[in-house]
């Protein structure tokens, strides 16, 4: 049986952290640009959810045995989804944040995410067929 290489997963994760932590201080300076103080506190809570949603999955979802990881997988984005959305609705009538900076940003954030992992996941040496099966 095929040994999981649970690192692969952390780099990957570890990745694209810093993708997203290299897009924040854009965010932040355009936000502070475009909408002042307002706009770089939407900014930083957009950036924020973003990046601990994210690290919530990777690390539930590097901790589930393999025979498990879709039921895991489905539970941990229903989970997620509500809880954005009651993020959302709790943050939707605060005025201390600029709204459009802060789906912007996470929209970035978003984008810079799943953009590192899936370079990152296409330059891994993951093997799909375990070896010495005979086909």
């Amino acid at each position: 049986m095929q040994v999981h290489d649970a690192s692969i997963p952390t780099r990957i994760a570890r990745g694209a952290a810093l993708t997203t932590a290299a897009i924040a201080p854009v965010a932040l300076g355009a936000s502070a640009l475009f909408a002042g103080g307002p706009g770089v506190a939407g900014s930083a809570l957009g950036i924020a959810i973003v990046a601990a949603f994210f690290t919530i999955s990777a690390v539930v979802l590097g901790r589930v045995d393999a025979h498990l990881l879709l039921p895991a997988a489905l539970l941990v984005y229903a989970v997620k989804i509500v809880a954005l959305g009651v993020t959302l609705r709790l943050v939707g009538g605060v005025a201390a944040f600029d709204h459009a900076a802060l789906g912007w940003s996470a929209f970035a954030a978003l984008v810079g995410w799943l953009g590192t992992e899936v370079v990152l996941f296409g330059r891994a040496k993951i093997l799909y067929v375990e070896p010495g099966t005979g086909g």
